[in-house]
């Protein structure tokens, strides 16, 4: 038996679990018992998702994102420009960086959305999910944890989602905000909180790809330090999706659950792996 979690999203209509195997590293485990811990005081669950894949989906999330941008400017007496189809989202991203509270968290969360759509390329859609838990409990990294920090992530992986409000080494040199290491937003992750981020998007062409971006992008603008694993360099890896090794309908899969927008429950389950095929059944991969 394994440790694992039951992630369960809904259409408004129906809803669809997914099965997620928590790795047995040490890392992993302090991360999944301090979920555990969470699940336990029943924490109040925050979510998002950004499964957004159509035409419609993204006009849908622009007009989201400019009815915020209106609310910010009347509680903040603020003057941000709406967005357009082509707008500048780093420059959004600081327009509101000084905002505090739900309305940040929601604007964030909707820029983080639409800029995944934007990276999107062929047939496979590029979806994500978070979630996290409303408390401030954590604990704080240990040399070794670094260690297990990955920039390189693949289909189905679970990796515990950046706690800051501001942006990670991986996301700076993503951005090539060069700002962001000197007006405030730069912080490297620094702890295990009760969050999550599951991947649900093609692996990119060799297993170091992004890595090598990122130490190309370093070198050139950054003059201070050498490389190193405190840097936090992309996420801390969790854990996995239970999914098929082969799995020819999966293009078709993940356009299906980009229909369940709404996660809406995390359970603690004991997984038997040897009868994996029952959790596929249940995600309704074969």
């Amino acid at each position: 038996m394994s440790n694992g979690l039951k992630i369960t999203f809904s259409n408004g209509a129906e809803t669809l679990s997914l099965f997620y195997k928590i790795y047995s590293h040490k890392s992993a485990v302090k991360w999944f018992n301090i979920v555990k811990d969470a699940i336990k005081r029943k924490s109040k669950l925050l979510s998002d998702t950004s499964f957004v894949v159509t035409e419609q989906d993204k006009n849908n999330l622009i007009a989201y994102i400019n009815d915020l941008i209106k609310r910010i400017n009347v509680k903040h007496n603020l003057e941000v420009i709406q967005i357009t189809e082509n707008s500048d989202l780093n420059k959004l991203h600081q327009d509101v960086a000084d905002i505090t509270g739900e309305l940040w968290d929601t604007i964030n969360d909707a820029i983080h959305s639409y800029e995944q759509y934007k990276v999107q390329h062929g047939n496979e859609p590029r979806l994500n999910a978070y979630f996290q838990f409303d408390e401030e409990d954590y604990i704080p990294l240990e040399q070794s944890d670094y260690l297990f920090f990955k920039a390189d992530r693949d289909f189905g992986d679970l990796c515990m989602n950046y706690t800051y409000k501001g942006k990670h080494w991986l996301e700076v040199a993503s951005d090539n905000d060069i700002e962001a290491i000197t007006d405030g937003q730069l912080q490297p992750e620094d702890r295990i909180k009760a969050q999550g981020y599951m991947l649900f998007r093609p692996s990119d062409i060799e297993p170091y790809f992004k890595l090598n971006q990122f130490v190309t992008w370093y070198e050139k603008n950054i003059a201070g330090p050498s490389i190193s694993s405190h840097l936090a360099i992309g996420y801390l890896l969790v854990g996995k999706l239970v999914m098929p090794a082969v799995w020819e309908n999966r293009i078709d899969w993940t356009l299906m659950l980009s229909n369940y927008k709404t996660l809406t429950d995390i359970e603690l389950v004991e997984l038997d792996m040897t009868h994996d095929f029952l959790y596929f059944n249940i995600s309704r991969m074969i």
